[in-house]
């Protein structure tokens, strides 16, 4: 999945070069389980910071062709984060349980 992700990145990347366009899809790795997100460029403002699908993203294309292309592009990119978030909430579910399940049968073989 994060091989589609980078995939979903690099299409984006080559539909609309940074240096075209002030808003870029990225991927990021911390623990919301919102691993891709679109991001202001730091040429449009002080910092490259975080924007959400709105309007205010829409507004930075003019064309409706391109409005549109981004639209699908918010499609995929809500479709394979949501996939992600599964995914990635699963996994911390399952390490917890196997340390769960370790440091019970650790108990088990002291008191038996």
């Amino acid at each position: 999945m994060k091989k589609v992700a980078s995939a979903l990145i690099e299409q984006w990347n080559e539909q609309f070069p940074r240096s075209t366009v002030p808003v870029y899809l990225t991927r990021v790795s911390d623990k919301s389980y919102s691993t891709l997100r679109w991001r202001l460029s730091a040429t449009h403002s002080k910092k490259a910071s975080q924007i959400s699908f709105s309007e205010e993203l829409l507004d930075y294309f003019h064309i409706a062709k391109d409005r549109k292309i981004v639209c699908l592009f918010e499609s995929r990119r809500q479709d394979l984060d949501l996939q992600l978030s599964l995914v990635l909430y699963e996994i911390l579910r399952l390490e917890s349980y196997l340390k769960n399940i370790t440091v019970l049968s650790d108990i088990k073989k002291c008191t038996a």
